[in-house]
């Protein structure tokens, strides 16, 4: 049931309008550490978060909310390639699964499946360039407050 909770604070916590810049919230209770670092693509279109939760085991979580409407032919839970392009540099494709919120596709990274997430969100900490494609989407995300917003995730979770 904590894992619902908090899971359905992250949701919740996807703030409607777009940020250019990297933003972080604490949303951390009497249940447990929720930490969150985003920021929306330059198209203003999708979210991209990074997540410290306790019911996680203190693992990294990224999430994308893609804002693209769930079609049913993306069952949820299944396997879909996300790539990271950081300062040109290809990172993945990493293994996100499909979840819904609202009608949304929403993809999740887990530790557990795409491998180190700490080592990319420290890679994504030092880039002045990211791209997040998935199928044929593809989205450019300003950095500005990256290195500050991520360094405050990495340091204040409990790992």
């Amino acid at each position: 049931m904590h894992k619902a909770i908090l899971a359905a604070a992250v949701l919740l916590a996807a703030p409607g309008a777009a940020q250019a810049e990297w933003s972080t919230d604490d949303l951390s209770d009497d249940i447990g550490q929720l930490l969150l670092a985003y920021s929306a693509d330059t198209g203003d279109v999708v979210e991209f978060q990074v997540v410290c939760d306790v019911a996680l085991e203190h693992k990294l979580q990224m999430l994308v909310f893609t804002g693209e409407e769930l079609a049913r032919k993306k069952a949820l839970g299944a396997v879909l390639p996300v790539s990271i392009r950081l300062d040109g540099a290809a990172m993945g494709p990493f293994d996100a699964r499909a979840i819904a919120g609202d009608g949304e596709l929403y993809l999740r990274l887990d530790e557990d499946e795409a491998g180190s997430l700490h080592h990319l969100a420290q890679s994504i900490a030092k880039a002045s360039d990211m791209e997040l494609s998935y199928a044929d989407s593809e989205w450019r995300f300003e950095m500005s407050g990256a290195k500050t917003a991520l360094a405050w995730l990495l340091g204040t979770c409990a790992f």
